[in-house]
């Protein structure tokens, strides 16, 4: 609790640093940030429409930063969420226009078409990793553009709705369609999804064993090896899971919104986005959650933003990418200072010992 209390200080810390560096920015442009702001936030979170379309926004980023947490937490870099998250959407698109099936059994196979996808997809990297020794890193970033110019020429020509103009599946079955949760705005039933992915997450990683194997793991790899920790199957474990919310992630793109059908390029940068997440959360499933639903309310905000103050709404990635800046380097800056002010102590206790108890000494 403490720890995770810690990253949310840092956190926070990070988006106040970075909105104070942005409203610098904004005045070099000429513009009140203040009342850009004050825009930002309502159109983010002003009415219930605009909270449920941030929280809406929020889904992928949570599942994506979920799915490269998992990765990191277990000192596995797995980089590979775009491409899982492809995967997961062009099955369950698949699947959701060729299986006619009533509404329930509909919305399990779509979400388990989708997640079985995006790990198959995590568990070929994790294969590589074993049989030919290739490094994560590399091979989940291969499989990323793998996975973007198969997608991409799917939608373009086999697999393209004819009637459509530009690359795009048929419409999957009404019957795939997720509940919406709010009758005015895109919230809909991933929402939950997600959350259940989010408790199921932070459970595993607190109360069982693999959870501990994990964090040991990413503690230090070596010292968990020699412990007795089968180091080489929860690699692949952390892959598969990591690919299964990816594309839990495009099944929900997929089968939410307004679209309904797999479109060429869906990903945008959900899947980055959720890297960033991650790191700003330090791996922790509560602080990933919570950043990333402030990267959607700032996403839907930015909207609003250019909308009424013309402000670019690449101002808020600009915004992001600071939080990141200060997240990531607030906690080595406050170590630094920490580390130097014991130094400081320990020289003047050295260099004159007994200085702080020399006046109790002389009364003597």
């Amino acid at each position: 609790m403490r720890e995770t209390l810690r990253q949310l200080a840092l956190g926070l810390a990070g988006i106040v640093l970075a909105l104070a560096a942005g409203a610098v920015a904004l005045a070099a442009r000429g513009q009140a940030p203040l009342d850009v702001y004050r825009v930002l936030f309502r159109y983010a979170a002003g009415s219930w429409y605009d909270l449920s379309n941030s929280l809406h926004n929020a889904v992928p980023l949570i599942l994506t930063g979920l799915a490269a947490a998992v990765g990191f937490g277990s000192g596995v870099v797995n980089l590979g969420q775009q491409g899982q998250l492809l995967l997961g959407a062009l099955a369950t698109a698949l699947v959701g226009v060729a299986l006619p099936l009533p509404p329930a059994p509909a919305l399990a196979v779509g979400i388990a078409a989708g997640m079985l996808a995006g790990a198959l997809w995590g568990a070929l990297a994790a294969w590589m990793r074993h049989r030919l020794g290739m490094d994560e890193f590399i091979t989940t970033l291969i499989l990323n553009f793998v996975a973007v110019y198969a997608t991409g020429y799917l939608v373009t020509y086999p697999l393209m709705d004819p009637k459509a103009y530009t690359p795009m599946t048929v419409q999957v079955l009404p019957a795939y369609w997720l509940p919406r949760l709010s009758a005015s705005a895109e919230l809909d039933a991933g929402m939950l999804l997600a959350g259940a992915a989010v408790l199921a997450m932070a459970l595993a990683a607190r109360y069982t064993p693999l959870g501990y194997e994990w964090r040991m793991m990413g503690l230090n790899a070596l010292a968990a090896k020699l412990a007795g920790i089968d180091t080489a199957r929860n690699v692949s474990l952390a892959l598969w899971v990591g690919g299964a919310l990816s594309g839990l992630a495009g099944a929900l793109l997929v089968m939410g919104g307004v679209q309904h059908r797999f479109v060429d390029g869906m990903a945008a940068n959900y899947a980055w986005d959720g890297i960033m997440v991650a790191i700003i959360g330090q791996t922790g499933v509560v602080a990933t959650t919570l950043y990333a639903l402030f990267f959607g309310a700032l996403q839907t905000g930015s909207l609003g933003m250019e909308f009424e103050v013309g402000v670019p709404s690449e101002f808020s990635m600009v915004v992001q990418a600071l939080v990141v800046v200060f997240a990531v380097a607030g906690p080595l800056l406050l170590d630094r200072t920490l580390t130097r002010w014991a130094l400081r102590r320990v020289e003047k206790e050295v260099v004159s010992p007994g200085a702080g108890h020399g006046a109790a000494g002389g009364g003597a």
